[in-house]
């Protein structure tokens, strides 16, 4: 599968670098749907939304209320990059143009889940605290590679401060410690959440834009919210 999706070039080999998949998400609900003889948002309902007791998480467009596009702000492609490509690229005629709502059937596991930042952080939390999944599986949900060498790693350092799992990612700074996050978008939205074990604040930020890769500072938005949080004394035992 690897060699067949990513042919890389002459000398690489798979384990020397680290890249971002989305395919992997898509099989990944594939392997759901077939062992269980069930549909993803079927699964998601049962295994997460109902036990958690999430009210405005749903999996677009199968389980979502149509009344839902109507409370939703627009979403704007604005990822110049996709501009004067040769061969022409088929999102150019999005730049700067509304994402029509709830139009996720491209993303599928990968990024079809819509919901409120409440609802999320409360799965969040749920997820790091270890309540939805059994240890062994937890511990390969936190097992990292560093998205410098590609290698495994134990956890991150200031040395090496960057490092991603099965689905989340890990930095490390003096400052914050080891902080657990994830960054995810579609073509016209992107979230991202913090969680901070040393004080157990978590941080969610939404916008409702796509910009060109360099462009996006929610992250760094996100951490200036905890430094201020520090400043204030709110973020205890960091």
């Amino acid at each position: 599968m690897p060699s067949a999706t990513h042919p890389g070039v002459a000398g690489e080999v798979f384990g020397d670098v680290w890249n971002y998949s989305s395919t992997n998400y898509i099989l990944a609900q594939l392997i759901i749907q077939k062992v269980t003889d069930d549909t993803y948002a079927d699964q998601l309902t049962r295994r997460i939304i109902i036990p958690l007791g999430l009210h405005s998480l749903c999996y677009a467009p199968y389980s979502c209320p149509a009344a839902d596009a109507a409370q939703m702000p627009a979403g704007y492609f604005f990822n110049t990059t996709v501009a004067n490509q040769v061969p022409p690229n088929p999102r150019a005629p999005l730049l700067g143009k509304p994402v029509p709502p709830l139009a996720l059937t491209w993303a599928q596991g990968a990024g079809g889940i819509v919901s409120s930042l409440q609802d999320m952080t409360t799965w969040d939390r749920a997820l790091y605290q270890g309540q939805e999944l059994p240890p062994p599986q937890q511990r390969q949900l936190e097992s990292l590679v560093s998205t410098t060498t590609g290698h495994p790693i134990p956890g991150t350092t200031p040395a090496d401060p960057s490092g991603y799992g099965l689905g989340v990612a890990q930095t490390t700074s003096p400052s914050t410690g080891a902080v657990w996050f994830y960054e995810g978008g579609t073509l016209g939205y992107r979230v991202v959440h913090l969680y901070f074990p040393r004080s157990g604040i978590i941080i969610a930020l939404a916008a409702n834009s796509d910009p060109a890769p360099g462009n996006d500072a929610l992250g760094t938005l996100a951490l200036s919210v905890y430094q201020a949080l520090q400043k204030a004394g709110a973020a205890q035992g960091s």
